[in-house]
C-alpha cells in the first residue's frame, strides 16, 4: 500500500514551532518506523514550506492557495494518481477526488465560536471533512462536536490522542536553565500564562490575580497569547514579559524555571501544552472545559468556570507552593500514557483497517 501525506501545515505554519505542525513534526518519523518494510509512505513537499522530510521519500508539489482550491484537488488528485496512492492524508484541509482519504479533526472552535459562516477557512474545512472517507479527532471532546456540528453518518469517525516528547519534555530542575533567564530578564518566582485568551477573560483573569497581592510574576512566550493580555497586566500592575516563539529546548527551559503552568483557555481540542508541563513535573491550572480533563485528568487543577470569582478561587490554592505542587507526581505518571508512537500506532491501525 502506497499513502501520501500533504505537509501543507508547514507551510502554514513556517517558522511556528508550535500547534499543528508540531504535531505532525512528532509523527512522522513514528509513522515512517512503524510502516517502513510494510507499506510505502511519500511526503507531498509543499513548496515554500519547512524541508525536513524526516527521511520519507518525497514529491514536490505547489504551495497551497486557499482561494484556488479545487486548482488544489486536482493537482493533488492528479498527484496521488502518478504517484499510485491507495490512501491520501491532509495534515490540515486539503481534499482529492476519488482517492481514499483521511483528514485530521483537531478542533471545532471557529464552527463553536461562529467564525467560519463568512470566511473562506469555513468552506474549506466543510469541503475537506465532506470528501474525506476517515476523519481521525484528536479528543472524545473534538469528536463530539464534529458530530454536532457535521452530519458523520456515512463516515468513520476515529480518535487518536497526542502525545509528548520524552526527549523534550522531561523533568529539568531550574538552575540548568540558567542562561534562558538571563537571556529573557526573568526574575525566578513566575508562571507561564498560555492558551488562546479573548479579551474579556484576560481582564477578568488579570483583575483576579492581581485581588491576591502576589509576588509572582507572568510569562508568555508564542503567538497563543494576545496583546491585549498585556493591556490588562498593565492596568492592574502586574509583572509580565512576552516573548515570541522559543525553541523546543527554550520551551522546556521556560518550564523548568516557572513555579506552574497557568492555561487560560476555555476551548481547546486537545491542549498540548498542558500535557508537556505534566510531563516535566511542573504543576499546571486549568479550564474544566472542553478537552483538558481529558489529558489532566484528576492531576492537574481547574478553575470552577472563568468568571471573576471561578477564577480567583482557582488561583488561591496555586498560590500555595504546597497546595500547587501536591499533584505533580501524579500529573507526571499520567503523562507517560500519552505518546507520540501511541498515537502513531493508533494511526496506522486506522490507515490499514480503511483500506
Amino acid at each position: 500500500m502506497r499513502i501520501a501525506i500533504d505537509n501543507m501545515i508547514f507551510q502554514l505554519q513556517k517558522g511556528r514551532p508550535r500547534g499543528v505542525s508540531r504535531v505532525w513534526a512528532n509523527l512522522l518519523p513514528h509513522l515512517k518506523n512503524i510502516l517502513q518494510g510494510k507499506h510505502e509512505l511519500v511526503l507531498l513537499q509543499r513548496q515554500n514550506s519547512d524541508l525536513t522530510n524526516y527521511g520519507i521519500e518525497t514529491f514536490s508539489i505547489p504551495s497551497y492557495n486557499i482561494g484556488a482550491r479545487e486548482k488544489d484537488a486536482k493537482m493533488l488528485t492528479s498527484a496521488c494518481k502518478k504517484l499510485k496512492i491507495d490512501l491520501f492524508i491532509t495534515t490540515y484541509q486539503t481534499r482529492v477526488n476519488g482517492i481514499k482519504s483521511l483528514t485530521f479533526v483537531y478542533d471545532l472552535i471557529p464552527e463553536i465560536l461562529g467564525w467560519l459562516p463568512k470566511s473562506v477557512e469555513g468552506v474549506s474545512r466543510k469541503e475537506a471533512y465532506a470528501s474525506s472517507d476517515i476523519l481521525a479527532c484528536i479528543s472524545k471532546n473534538t469528536k463530539k462536536d464534529l458530530h454536532s456540528w457535521y452530519d458523520m453518518s456515512s463516515k468513520r469517525v476515529e480518535l487518536v490522542y497526542l502525545g509528548a516528547s520524552a526527549k523534550d519534555f522531561h523533568p529539568l530542575v531550574s538552575c540548568e536553565n540558567a542562561g534562558f533567564m538571563e537571556k529573557y530578564l526573568l526574575k525566578p518566582n513566575y508562571f507561564i500564562l498560555d492558551g488562546a485568551i479573548f479579551p474579556k477573560d484576560a481582564e477578568i483573569f488579570c483583575r483576579a490575580f492581581s485581588s491576591l497581592n502576589t509576588d509572582f510574576s507572568l510569562f508568555s512566550y508564542g503567538g497563543a497569547v494576545k496583546k491585549d493580555v498585556a493591556t490588562s497586566c498593565s492596568k492592574y500592575k502586574i509583572p509580565y514579559r512576552q516573548v515570541g516563539f522559543l525553541s523546543g529546548k527554550e520551551v522546556l527551559d521556560a518550564l523548568a524555571g516557572s513555579k506552574g503552568l497557568i492555561f487560560l483557555s476555555a476551548n481547546e481540542g486537545f491542549g498540548l501544552p498542558v500535557l508537556e508541563a505534566m510531563a516535566c513535573k511542573i504543576p499546571v491550572l486549568c479550564s474544566r472545559m472542553t478537552s483538558l480533563p481529558e489529558v489532566g485528568g484528576d492531576s492537574v487543577h481547574y478553575f470552577t468556570d472563568h468568571t471573576y470569582e471561578g477564577i480567583r478561587k482557582g488561583l488561591v490554592p496555586f498560590f500555595n507552593n504546597e497546595e500547587r505542587n501536591q499533584f505533580v507526581e501524579k500529573a507526571y505518571t499520567r503523562s507517560q500514557e500519552f505518546t507520540w508512537i501511541k498515537a502513531a500506532e493508533k494511526l496506522v491501525k486506522i490507515i490499514l483497517a480503511g483500506i
